[in-house]
């Protein structure tokens, strides 16, 4: 499992999440995400349907979709996440119980941090990848200035990022990226632009890889 999560993310680069989705649109968002190319989704177990949206889109999608349960903080969420169809995690910070828990399961943990104290515990508790939250307001320097000590360091930049500023992530030498609000919040969603959307962030990505 964790090595499929790996192709995905370094193929696609790009995680979708959904935060305060009504559970009535997230279907259709995914599915237009999906098309567009977005294969990595992550619900926030922080909304109070998170469980019942996973399972809806478990049963839409299958293995079709990369599906992750977000804002994961105890093992007990881990748990009813995995039941939900969730096939990686994410935590806001380093959670020994559920980075323990993956490993017991063979499970990817998205291991949230920020300092270089965290991103070490994080890599010690067996997170492949790290994300770095909230990458926004640091900026692209702070991805590129952590590399320097740690230049195998595999960041997902999380927290402030879209269209006008992914690449720049990437360039900085984020392997990724995860976007909420302006790939899933209600102004886009009302546009009904989510699929343009989710086809620049792509692009982006992809043209920030090649320079």
């Amino acid at each position: 499992m964790s090595e499929a999560f790996s192709e995905a993310l370094e193929d696609v680069g790009v995680i979708a999440i959904f935060r305060a989705v009504p559970a009535e649109e997230i279907v259709e968002v995914a599915r237009t995400l999906h098309d567009a190319g977005i294969t990595l989704m992550e619900v926030a177990m922080s909304d109070p349907q998170a469980l019942e949206e996973m399972r809806s889109l478990h049963r839409e999608f299958g293995s079709n979709l990369m599906l992750g349960a977000g804002t994961v903080t105890s093992r007990s969420f881990a748990e009813a996440a995995v039941e939900a169809g969730a096939r990686f995690l994410v935590t806001p910070h380093v959670v020994p119980s559920v980075n323990a828990f993956g490993g017991e399961r063979g499970l990817p943990v998205l291991g949230g941090a920020l300092t270089p104290t965290e991103i070490m515990a994080a890599g010690e508790q067996g997170n492949e990848y790290v994300k770095i939250f909230p990458a926004g307001p640091l900026g692209p320097a702070y991805i590129h200035a952590l590399l320097g000590p740690y230049p195998d360091l595999k960041v997902v930049a999380v927290g402030g990022i879209g269209s006008d500023n992914a690449a720049a992530f990437v360039r900085a030498g984020a392997v990724g990226v995860a976007v909420g609000s302006a790939l899933t919040g209600s102004a886009i969603r009302e546009r009904g632009d989510a699929g343009n959307v989710a086809r620049d962030l792509r692009e982006a990505v992809r043209t920030a890889r090649r320079a």
